[in-house]
């Protein structure tokens, strides 16, 4: 029955470590939105080659607990004007 859904249609559910792993970059991206003035400017950092991550792009750090932690301290740096 085309159009109609199915019992195995049903849509995937997330681990609690998928959902963790996504609301993180849900929030990496909020802040950068924030800092950067648009989503559409936070999405355009997020693929490009940052100086203030050693020339590493967001997107690539994100896939890592370590890559994630460190978008937060830089996003949390621009915030504050605080760069160490």
């Amino acid at each position: 029955h085309e159009g109609h859904a199915s019992v195995t249609d049903r849509p995937a559910v997330l681990s609690v470590t998928q959902g963790s792993q996504l609301w993180s970059l849900a929030s990496i991206l909020f802040n950068a939105a924030r800092e950067f003035g648009s989503a559409y400017a936070a999405c355009l950092w997020f693929v490009e080659p940052a100086m203030a991550l050693d020339q590493r792009k967001p997107v690539d750090l994100a896939s890592t607990p370590a890559g994630m932690k460190a978008l937060e301290r830089h996003l949390t740096q621009m915030k504050y004007c605080v760069y160490i």
